[in-house]
């Protein structure tokens, strides 16, 4: 699934530490601004090493031409999104 698939990279702490900031602020206003210099973190580390992550980095893409951007990684990180659908398999 989709943790499973993050935590396979090089990005392994880094997005440890996004998901515990994630499962910290869950259901809080400020989610977003909350978690954010852990999302930019892990966007850097999954830059930093495009041979694993460019999967997840094309899909990001794609979203943000659709207005998703971070607000669909939002969802993701809430249990909305569609990688979400995945990890709950694990």
């Amino acid at each position: 699934g989709f943790c499973r698939f993050m935590k396979g990279g090089g990005c392994r702490g880094v997005f440890e530490a996004w998901e515990a900031c994630v499962d910290e602020h869950r259901g809080q206003d400020n989610f977003v601004e909350s978690c954010l210099e852990q999302t930019m973190a892990l966007k850097e580390c999954m830059e930093a090493h495009p041979e694993y992550y460019s999967p997840m980095l094309e899909a990001g893409e794609e979203g943000e031409g659709e207005g998703e951007g971070e607000k669909g990684a939002e969802a993701e990180a809430a249990g909305k999104g569609p990688g979400r659908e995945a990890a709950a398999e694990e």
